[in-house]
């Protein structure tokens, strides 16, 4: 079991599971989530570099036409056929303002860089506090927000 705060809740997926009990999470939550158009992958480190877990995710994924975003930067993972993005910044690793700010500053110049980026945050009131400063900033910088199903790749 995950401890403290790695601790995915109830439905969480896990590698310690049998396949069927994952199936039945991953069901459930696809179930409740009614409008929902794609996943986000936060956690999962150790279920996202297994190759037969995450197999049955996107088998899922393809099947319901649903996206797969993987929220930390890295090595993109997963099935060509599943629309997908990877995480390139994460706010507030680090919750202190000077931080965030210095990351959204690096989510935008990599944005300009490459011509888009990924950013994911937590519902933290400092994130929050700094995100509203950044985008009121955004239009005099000749920068857009855009959401993730526009940066999908396949």
């Amino acid at each position: 079991m995950p401890s403290g705060g790695d601790d995915p809740g109830p439905l969480g997926l896990l590698t310690s599971l049998e396949p069927k009990d994952n199936q039945d999470r991953l069901e459930m939550i696809l179930k409740e989530a009614t409008c929902a158009v794609g996943i986000f992958d936060d956690m999962g480190s150790k279920y996202r570099e297994s190759q037969c877990h995450l197999g049955e995710v996107f088998s899922k994924l393809k099947q319901q036409n649903l996206f797969y975003v993987q929220g930390r930067p890295g090595i993109r993972i997963g099935d060509t056929e599943v629309p997908s993005a990877t995480t390139d910044v994460v706010i507030d690793e680090r919750p202190f303002r000077a931080a965030v700010d210095a990351r959204f500053d690096y989510a935008e110049r990599l944005g300009k860089y490459q011509g888009s980026s990924v950013a994911v945050m937590t519902a933290r009131p400092v994130s929050f506090e700094r995100l509203v400063l950044w985008v009121d900033q955004l239009p005099k910088r000749g920068i857009a927000l855009a959401p993730v199903s526009q940066l999908l790749v396949q």
